[in-house]
């Protein structure tokens, strides 16, 4: 990978992070929930599209002379992704479930520990963003709980 894709995957990260640290002072924890599922969602999405890295993105396969075992092992790949994919949104919607009509910190807990398994399944190249991500709804909810605590 070249230093200028480098760049841009830092510069990604650095502004969803911003983005994402813009929202500790609102007083909506339902629009934190909403963003950061959002974020997640569109990080993970420019990491498993990025043709640079083989871990993020297995649909890059032209190289690789196509026999039985390697159209299967594609095939294997490409289901995972899709897993992925569909694990991410169903996680954007929970979530955003959770805090329109139960209680917001449930959502924004239950969709750190959702990331997290994600992450624990599939070890990718999307591991630091999805626990940086993680680190910060869990920063952010145990400070929440805290200040409704003793409030």
């Amino acid at each position: 990978m070249t230093n200028d894709k480098k760049m841009k995957r830092n510069v990604v990260v650095v502004v969803a992070v911003a983005v994402a640290a813009a929202f500790i002072g609102t007083s909506s924890p339902n629009a934190i929930a909403t963003v950061a599922s959002t974020i997640t969602f569109l990080l993970n999405s420019f990491l498993l599209s990025n043709p640079d890295s083989p871990k993020a993105s297995t649909t890059n396969t032209w190289s690789i002379p196509v026999t039985t075992d390697r159209r299967q092992h594609r095939n294997k790949n490409h289901a995972k992704i899709i897993l992925i994919t569909t694990s991410i949104y169903l996680s954007i919607y929970l979530s955003i479930y959770l805090s329109i009509y139960l209680s917001p910190r449930f959502s924004i807990l239950f969709f750190s520990l959702f990331t997290l398994s994600l992450v624990l399944i599939f070890h990718g190249s999307f591991l630091f963003v999805n626990f940086s991500l993680l680190l910060f709804l869990f920063v952010y909810f145990v400070s929440y709980s805290t200040s409704s605590f003793l409030s």
